[in-house]
């Protein structure tokens, strides 16, 4: 719908043959590219379109000299990484940065996770709305019951997909 509303009237059915969105994945992703752009977004449309536009100008690069016509995971992947690096990164306070230092270091260093359960009890404390704020930090599950403590229920969060990255990398 993104796509049509800024193009010209029946300019992707009649130039590409796409007629809905299944057929314009088929034609610009890989499968796993597919896959790999849902994790990257996290439901979120605006990194969703951003990290498409850099993966769809990376795919138009030769890399070793091929050129494969789609959109390919690591292109997803390269993307993520650079828009985290160039979007979500450069705008955030320097309390913000450090909390997600410290979030990093704790679940993606010590524990090899990104995600992580918090009482859903009022728990919004303007460092954490900072994280979720700037896109840092996605929720993931709200008001989950605890296996092992009836009547208690948490949240669950993970870090963002790009956040992870730069860490791997």
């Amino acid at each position: 719908n993104h796509l049509q509303n800024n193009l010209p009237f029946n300019y992707l059915r009649d130039r590409y043959s796409v007629m809905d969105g299944h057929s314009l994945a088929d034609k610009l992703l890989s499968p796993k590219a597919v896959t790999e752009l849902s994790r990257a977004a996290e439901g979120v449309m605006r990194d969703l379109l951003n990290i498409f536009i850099l993966a769809f100008s990376k795919a138009a690069k030769p890399r070793s000299g091929e050129i494969t016509g789609k959109i390919e995971a690591i292109h997803i992947v390269e993307a993520a990484h650079q828009w985290f690096e160039r979007d979500k990164l450069q705008s955030i306070p320097s309390e913000t940065a450090k909390a997600l230092s410290v979030l990093e270091r704790k679940l993606v260093g010590e524990r090899k996770s990104r995600f992580f359960a918090v009482p859903s009890d009022p728990f919004r404390t303007p460092l954490f709305a900072s994280l979720l704020d700037a896109r840092l930090v996605h929720l993931v599950w709200k008001n989950m019951p605890h296996p092992t403590e009836p009547g208690s229920r948490y949240s669950i969060y993970c870090l963002d997909y790009g956040s992870c990255l730069s860490i791997v990398r």
